[in-house]
């Protein structure tokens, strides 16, 4: 089989290269080049290789391919290689330590977060809850609701017959600041009696005990942190499943 050759003269041959020039009788001849193909080394097997070329004899039928004494470039070569690995036996410490260091961190991070929370479970209970006294300790105040003022009205209150006997579903736009509602009803909005049936934090809720058939007028009204509700909403009419 031939071997090729590349446009210029140079062509890959297995894992060497092959340069073509012209030997003493006119003729061609391949010679081949050093590959050290270092990109694909890892610095494990730089350290290896550079180990086996310190170590080769270097000698082909007795006769010394480098001449005698070696030259400066192969203990070079040697010199490198022991910087190379002891470059990266610190590095793999380094990375060992900084490892030990990290899990050490977190464990003290750990240790430390529940000593506060001991210490802050004895402050809560030493102080009464009195403010001045926790800040005392050093530590702070948990916030505490802020009343936001008047409540507004409830609005588009809905009103439909529920699906078991003597039950009316209610539903209404959920209104700002609001902790819960005041849900009631009665027979005649007019001058009839508002009869309040429960209190509630969503903005929805089913009304039972009502008698089957009979109509029903109902009204909500928010309240917040501040005292008292805020405005009662439009009536809405329904009779009770």
């Amino acid at each position: 089989m031939s071997t090729p050759l590349a446009r210029y003269g140079t062509a890959i041959y297995g894992v060497a290269r092959y340069t073509s020039a012209s030997s003493d009788t006119g003729g061609r001849k391949r010679m081949a080049e050093v590959a050290l193909n270092l990109r694909n080394l890892s610095v494990n097997d730089k350290i290896t290789k550079g180990r086996a070329v310190t170590t080769a004899a270097g000698t082909i039928e007795g006769t010394a391919v480098l001449g005698a004494p070696l030259p400066p470039e192969a203990a070079e070569v040697t010199t490198k290689t022991d910087a190379l690995e002891f470059a990266r036996d610190k590095k793999a410490a380094a990375d060992n330590a900084a490892k030990l260091a990290t899990q050490e961190l977190s464990a003290a991070e750990r240790a430390w977060n529940t000593a506060l929370a001991d210490y802050g479970r004895l402050v809560g209970t030493k102080s009464g809850g009195v403010a001045a006294k926790i800040n005392a300790c050093g530590l702070d105040v948990a916030g505490t609701p802020t009343p936001i003022g008047e409540m507004p009205q409830v609005l588009n209150l809905v009103a439909t017959i529920g699906d078991l006997t003597g039950e009316v579903d209610l539903a209404w736009n959920p209104a700002k600041g609001s902790k819960t509602y005041i849900v009631q009803h009665c027979e005649d909005p007019l001058g009839g009696a508002w009869t309040q049936f429960d209190l509630c934090t969503a903005s929805k809720i089913t009304v039972t005990g009502l008698v089957s058939g009979k109509k029903y007028w109902f009204r909500v009204a928010a309240k917040g942190s501040a005292p008292g509700q805020g405005p009662w909403s439009d009536p809405a009419l329904s009779m009770a499943a």
